[in-house]
């Protein structure tokens, strides 16, 4: 609750704070509606109003809750439950249902989960093999070029390719990265590891803001150079600030 509930509220509020010049001078919303909106979305389908990357958080929060009983379980019990979440994840997919809190996108999670947690407990104990690596690197490289398969997560949607698929490539993709870049150091790419969850909450609410302003000014937001503009002035504010505020003022 501490690392993922709070922040959400405290991030979402910002970003909605951000967001009211475009809600009353742009889109013309009425005052209700800005009161009202953000808890709707939410509670309809774990969209954060204001600040939407934020969705993740809510739906980690459940698949963080679900998975420690999880593991708990027989693993008979949970290769059912994991199958279960599969077929559900395809039903909710091809018939385009939003749940609740994004519950829809839970299913998902789970998977990714428990993979983790089995690759940490199991599968990393095991020595690279660099025959086998390049051998394994050979198969996904062969599969994702004959069957690619890409779900949009957030929405749980198959854009294309396999639905069962996509997780074969995706675990399989995880894996042999970690794989490769084990013994591999790079200090500034780790720090913004580290640095993630700063990204994460405060990159929106400055994307926002940099919109206001070029709207403000009857500028387009469309096209490269607008896009250069928000690379140029997001990116480094964000290494900024992640490098100077500290973990107690975003409560994470």
């Amino acid at each position: 609750t501490n690392s993922l509930i709070v922040p959400l509220i405290i991030w979402t509020t910002i970003g909605i704070l951000v967001s009211i010049p475009e809600m009353l001078f742009f889109k013309d919303y009425p005052l209700w509606k800005i009161l009202i909106e953000p808890f709707y979305k939410i509670m309809l389908s774990g969209d954060t109003y204001g600040n939407p990357p934020l969705w993740f958080l809510c739906s980690f929060f459940i698949v963080k809750i679900i998975g420690y009983y999880l593991i708990k379980q027989s693993k008979y019990t949970i290769s059912i439950f994991l199958l279960l979440c599969i077929g559900a994840g395809i039903i909710l997919s091809k018939l385009f249902i939003l749940l609740p809190l994004g519950i829809h996108n839970v299913v998902i999670g789970i998977i990714f989960y428990y993979s983790g947690y089995i690759y940490k407990n199991e599968l990393s104990k095991i020595k690279t093999n660099h025959v086998v690596l390049s051998l394994a690197t050979s198969i996904f490289i062969i599969i994702n070029l004959l069957s690619p398969s890409y779900i949009d997560i957030h929405l749980n949607i198959l854009k294309y390719g396999s639905y069962f698929g996509y997780f074969i490539l995706s675990i399989f993709a995880i894996i042999l990265s970690i794989r490769l870049l084990e013994n591999k150091k790079c200090e500034p790419l780790a720090w913004i590891g580290r640095k993630s969850m700063y990204i994460l909450v405060m990159h929106w609410p400055i994307l926002t803001i940099i919109k206001d302003i070029y709207e403000t000014c009857n500028l387009t937001t469309k096209g490269l150079e607008y896009s250069y503009v928000l690379l140029a002035v997001t990116f480094p504010l964000l290494i900024f600030l992640s490098a100077r505020i500290p973990p107690t003022i975003l409560n994470y």
